[in-house]
């Protein structure tokens, strides 16, 4: 019996308990109004249903057991989904066939796609036995984690696959550009794939090299196993680097435990960390040891060297979040045991720890940081903060909501504009900045920092003081041998609070007055106290008081009045429609008490032995802070200022007609900022004036060029120092006068400085029109996404050519050359004037030429030049750079996989003259 449909169909085969000899069928009346079903009683050989359909016909013949399925035919068991162009089905014994086919011009159509789980293997035909679950494939290609496995001929037993004449590798052609030849192949899936005996294959080129046996891991979750090290030889001898073990925690957590070792004694170990929770945080850490030997012909020394870091960073969108970016070096470890060219010159390491904490539903947060710097050169640490915690209230508008007139009137405007802020802010900070005092006292301050070797100079590193540090133990208590007397400042803490206060008016129609008021308030755990004095000199702490302390002070915070005022010029029968000119004038007011008022608590007035006022030279009184000097939280002295200030900002744009039917307008900037402004001091009794500050700064064509320009001029007048000698180049030196420059014909102002800078950025795509649609937005996000995420890894072999170009120069006045030329030893008022250029050329679709260099067109020299090639061979990539800096030529070379599956398959070579340098 024969039972033949056309057209689309879909069948279903239900398999029961019984053996497949006693096969029962059931085939309704009309078979085309409904799914086909066929119950098939059997044992445990097929448990669950199989469900089958094709897209062009389907033939059953009941008797033989047999279905035959044509065109975009498709299996579904389980798990198990096999798509074909054409699939037989033997429900007799069980099996099934796949196959594709051949157009009349030989292109194959529909090949045997196999899925199991989340494995994926194509081929030229497939034979399944769904009872024993073994099967045979011919033409393998399937990917495994980053590798991809072809084969001739396949066995699938048990989940484990055997293949013959396989060929290994990271690239995805049909047709790859290398892979790793094995004559067979193991492959247990989510595991490993054992290979061997195997050799490598380059362009189809067969090598010597391979092995002959090979393990290559893919696992889905972390594995342990050992990690090759790079080898080679520079001038230290053979060498093996970081090679060692890795240890796969759990899901989340791997460690890496790697050494270097080198023929003639350097060595070193590293310990590193990864985790990961996803959503949650991520992170990394590392520790890192590095023994340099130094040979000469006279002695052996050993320099020992550690650096460890911690990144850390929380993932998820809460209400808290921490962050970590730790960095902390001995001072020769960069110089020996990398070869990065920045670390090698960087001598500041600074690092941070904070924890970030939102209140929901108010306006409250918490932030804590912890805080350290480094210098590895003079040995000075700095900690800041210990934390340094900020607790802030975000504005807020108490009175918004409490008006219930029409708003209008300048009083509403005030209080429902009226708002405030509340900002805490505690910290702790200590250096090993030290002080040197001579036998009279004399302190004289040391760029270095104290080397901390014993708990003794670590108690004074907290609490501060003067003691002697010691030059030889042996002799510790003999007090003729003494080291240097030394001052240590010791840690500074204290909080302080701030309210800012504000509102916004309008009056007179056009005008906004923003008026704003600033409290503050000083805690801190202690003070100073001195004793009467009859002359300044004499005047000295006479003893610390602990317990707390407080002052505090006020200020106006600045009061502005501004308006805008728009000037528009437009033109007739012209492409060019109008040009537009905002004008933005302000004036600010601004008010702070003289804070060295005893009454504000910061300051001490000095008395005399007879209780009279100590004044000064000048008849002032003198007064002194009551806290350390140099703790951030003491509020600072000086007298009362009141000062004016005044501002005006400009904009100029115009407005061209256009061809373009959906936009018939533009509008383009002329000049995006254009701004002057100075301030009045009217308390100082002399140079009331401030300087004056002019910036401007304009793009065109959209921004491909950017210009901006800035200067300082000062409004008085200058004359010779009679005191001074003229410099080697025969410049004078002159000093301000109180006199304005327009009073003696020195003009309007007097230019101090000045700055140019120019930048652009060419390319092919830079003179054609750009995109907007969606999908081009969408395709450049993913792009800079790709970036962000590998920046040592991305070229654009798109773009055929880029060039990215700056220009700056530093100009100083005349009346300022004396200072400027002993400094930079020129007889001009250019102190600064170069031209950096940078960018790409693509020689072909896969060759592509790096260059960056900068000019100094002051000295007429390159100082540095870096030039680099870059090979795209699809899944490998080689790239090679040379780098000039003064007179010293370095180099780099390194082709690799692309695949970190195969991150070990690379080649390395960086200039001996380097390592020499580098110490290595």
């Amino acid at each position: 019996m024969c039972f033949v449909l056309f057209n689309k169909v879909f069948a279903q085969v239900r398999i029961s308990k019984d053996s497949l000899a006693s096969v029962g069928l059931s085939i309704p009346i009309d078979s085309t109004k409904k799914k086909d079903s066929i119950q098939v009683k059997t044992k445990k050989d097929i448990q669950t249903t199989i469900k089958y359909n094709a897209q062009d016909s389907m033939k059953m013949d009941v008797r033989k057991k047999l279905v035959y399925m044509y065109r975009d035919a498709t299996i579904d068991y389980g798990d198990i989904s096999l798509k074909a162009n054409t699939i037989d089905i033997n429900w007799g014994n069980n099996l099934v066939n796949a196959k594709g086919t051949q157009d009349s011009l030989g292109k194959k159509l529909g090949e045997p796609e196999f899925k199991q789980g989340s494995e994926t293997y194509t081929s030229n035909q497939i034979k399944y036995n769904f009872k024993t679950k073994k099967g045979l494939i011919s033409g393998l290609v399937t990917k495994q984690g980053e590798g991809y496995i072809h084969g001739e001929h396949v066995m699938r037993k048990n989940n484990m696959m055997y293949i013959d004449h396989a060929h290994y590798t990271t690239c995805n052609l049909a047709h790859p550009h290398f892979y790793i030849n094995a004559s067979k192949l193991k492959l247990i899936p989510d595991k490993k794939i054992v290979a061997g005996p195997f050799n490598m294959v380059f362009a189809d080129i067969k090598t010597p090299i391979g092995f002959f046996l090979g393990f290559f891991p893919v696992p889905k979750k972390n594995k342990s196993g050992i990690i090759f090290p790079t080898y080679g030889e520079n001038a230290n001898g053979f060498f093996l680097t970081r090679g060692g073990y890795y240890w796969a925690v759990s899901d989340h957590i791997g460690m890496q435990f790697t050494g270097d070792y080198f023929t003639k004694g350097n060595h070193g170990l590293q310990v590193s960390a990864n985790y990961k929770k996803r959503y949650k945080y991520g992170g990394n850490a590392s520790l890192e040891y590095f023994n340099f030997i130094s040979q000469t012909a006279l002695e052996r020394t050993s320099n020992k060297n550690y650096r460890f870091t911690w990144n850390h960073s929380t993932e998820n969108k809460g209400t808290s979040s921490l962050s970590a970016n730790v960095a902390i070096s001995s001072a020769g470890y960069n110089k020996v045991a990398t070869f990065n060219v920045a670390n090698r010159f960087s001598n500041d390491f600074r690092s941070s720890v904070s924890y970030r904490k939102t209140f929901k539903g108010t306006p409250f947060s918490l932030n804590v940081s912890l805080n350290q710097s480094q210098n590895v050169n003079t040995k000075l640490m700095t900690f800041s903060g210990l934390p340094d915690v900020n607790f802030v209230m975000n504005r807020i508008f108490p009175f918004k909501n409490l008006s219930k007139g029409t708003g209008k009137k300048w009083y509403e405007q005030m209080y429902k504009q009226f708002n405030l802020v509340y900002t805490m802010s505690a910290r702790m900070t200590f250096s090993n900045g030290y002080n040197r005092v001579d036998s009279i006292g004399n302190i004289t301050r040391i760029d270095s920092g104290l080397v901390l070797n014993s708990f003794n100079q670590i108690g004074y590193l907290i609490k501060g003081g003067e003691y002697f540090k010691i030059r030889d133990s042996l002799y510790a208590n003999n007090e003729f041998n003494k080291g240097e007397k030394i001052l240590l400042n010791g840690s500074q803490y204290g909080a302080r609070h701030s309210i800012p206060l504000s509102t916004s008016i309008k009056v007179l129609k056009y005008f906004s007055l923003n008026p704003s008021f600033t409290l503050n308030e000083y805690w801190l755990p202690r003070s100073l106290e001195y004793k009467p004095s009859d002359t300044i000199r004499s005047v000295y702490q006479s003893e610390t008081i602990d317990g707390f302390a407080r002052a505090w002070g006020w200020s106006t915070g600045g009061t502005s009045l501004r308006t805008m005022i728009y000037g528009t010029y437009q033109f007739k029968k012209s492409k060019l429609m109008g040009i537009r000119h905002i004008m933005t004038p302000s004036i600010t007011y601004s008010y702070s008490p003289d804070l060295t008022n005893p009454s504000y608590g910061g300051f001490q007035q000095i008395y005399k032995t007879n209780g009279e006022e100590l004044l000064d030279k000048a008849g002032n009184p003198v007064r002194v802070s009551s806290f350390t000097a140099g703790n951030q939280f003491a509020p600072g002295g000086g007298r009362a200022s009141s000062s004016i200030r005044f501002d005006l900002i400009n904009t100029f744009e115009a407005k061209i007609r256009t061809q373009d039917t959906a936009k018939p307008t533009k509008k383009f900037p002329i000049l995006d900022n254009l701004s002057f402004g100075s301030q009045y001091d009217l308390l100082a009794d002399n140079f009331q004036l401030s300087n004056f500050v002019l910036n401007a700064r304009t793009n065109i064509k959209d921004g491909r060029l950017l210009i901006s320009f800035n200067s300082t001029f000062d409004p008085y007048a200058y004359q010779v120092n009679t005191k001074a000698t003229a410099d080697k180049y025969g410049n004078l030196e002159y000093q301000r006068t109180k006199d304005f420059a327009y009073d003696k014909g020195q003009g309007f102002f007097n230019m101090k400085d000045a700055n140019i800078t120019a930048s652009t950025s060419l390319n092919p795509q830079t003179f054609k029109k750009a995109k907007t649609n969606s999908e081009t937005n969408k395709t450049k996000s993913e792009q800079e996404k790709y970036v962000r995420a590998n920046p040592d890894m991305y070229v654009d072999f798109n773009v055929p050519w880029s060039i990215n170009l700056s220009y700056q120069m530093n100009l100083v006045g005349n009346y300022f050359l004396y200072r400027i030329n002993q400094n930079f030893d020129r007889n001009s008022n250019i102190t600064a004037n170069s031209l950096n250029i940078n960018g790409d050329i693509s020689l072909t679709e896969k060759w592509k030429i790096t260059y960056s260099t900068s000019y100094d067109l002051k000295r007429k020299l390159f100082p540095q030049l870096s030039m680099g090639i870059i090979r795209d061979l699809h899944c490998w990539a080689m790239s090679m750079n040379i780098v000039r800096f003064n007179n010293d030529y370095t180099f780099f070379f390194n082709i690799n996989a692309k695949s970190s599956l195969l991150q070990d398959l690379k080649l390395t070579k960086r200039s001996p003259n380097l390592l020499n340098q580098a110490g290595f």
